[in-house]
């Protein structure tokens, strides 16, 4: 086995390394159905390639694994990072150590170039390779869920209605809160607040993008943001529809308002057509993280490692 820089020759065997990784995962999960995976995943590493940071294991003239990935100016704090997505990695064969030998130097030439953030998003059925990699460092940071749409039935006791444009101010507020929880420890996420609910309307102005919250008295005491684009080329898909945001007053936990908005997303989703939902989650936001998993499966997990930035290394 030869671990070399990525050339374009090999992209083609790349993409069908990419779709034997998908068909396993799929096996596991309801996908939503699509028959130009491996026309998707082609056209999204040949894109990714032009950045020049990926290698390539091959052994006889076959491609057996490779990894790929972008990078970005301030990735996880003021450090240069590299994303590698869901698609831009994969292996045939002993996965963990054609994974493991790929990884030291992919990592070798991300270091060289002063990427010190790495973060890789696995299929979670890729349990072993996982394992391998949190043995190099990486620990995990979020994660993609799914669920199939099907009408469900539900009561609620407050009233439960689509947030209008008038009342973008009110829901301004609670997006701001959400903001300042993400913030808060042990999560650090770092955002900004909102100064004006003017970018949140015109979010809401789009026809993909909808809103619904629950209110008592009129005053909007939980929301939850839906929209058709994902993190994945799998949440992408036409059929399926995505959860992006969602907060409750704390005084208003625990009374299965949350869930009471997910039931209302699902039958309007399914209502309009798609088949899936899906949802993408900080996996350190614990409580979130469990409510998450109650109604939706996990099928990806993103792992980030931050490497010494005092390091230094010749390619």
């Amino acid at each position: 086995m030869e671990i070399s820089l990525l050339k374009s020759r090999y992209i083609e065997q790349c993409a069908e390394v990419a779709y034997a990784n998908y068909l396993e995962a799929s096996d596991l999960f309801s996908f939503p159905e699509e028959n130009n995976i491996i026309d998707i995943l082609r056209n999204k590493i040949e894109q990714l390639s032009v950045f020049n940071l990926g290698v390539v294991a091959v052994e006889n003239e076959k491609v057996i694994g490779y990894i790929l990935g972008a990078p970005i100016e301030e990735f996880y704090g003021k450090n240069r990072g590299i994303y590698v997505p869901l698609y831009a990695h994969g292996a045939i064969g002993d996965k963990v150590t054609i994974n493991h030998l790929m990884y030291r130097k992919f990592a070798k030439l991300c270091v060289s170039k002063s990427i010190f953030s790495h973060a890789i998003t696995f299929y979670v059925n890729q349990k072993e390779v996982i394992d391998g990699f949190v043995w190099n460092g990486f620990g995990f940071r979020c994660s993609d869920a799914i669920r199939k749409l099907e009408k469900v039935e539900f009561d609620c006791d407050y009233e439960i209605r689509e947030v209008s444009l008038a009342e973008a101010p009110m829901l301004h507020e609670l997006v701001n809160m959400h903001i300042e929880f993400l913030n808060s420890s042990p999560l650090f996420m770092f955002r900004q607040p909102e100064h004006s609910s003017k970018g949140l309307i015109n979010w809401m102005r789009k026809e993909t993008n909808r809103v619904f919250g629950i209110y008592d008295d009129n005053k909007l005491v939980s929301y939850m943001k839906v929209t058709e684009k994902g993190e994945t080329f799998i949440a992408n898909q036409k059929s399926m529809a995505n959860i992006c945001g969602a907060y409750t007053l704390p005084e208003y936990r625990n009374k299965g308002l949350a869930s009471r908005l997910v039931s209302t997303i699902n039958n309007d989703c399914f209502k309009r057509g798609y088949t899936h939902l899906g949802v993408d989650f900080e996996t350190f936001n614990y409580l979130g993280s469990r409510f998450w998993l109650k109604y939706f499966n996990a099928y990806t997990l993103t792992l980030v490692r931050r490497i010494d930035e005092r390091s230094r290394i010749k390619f």
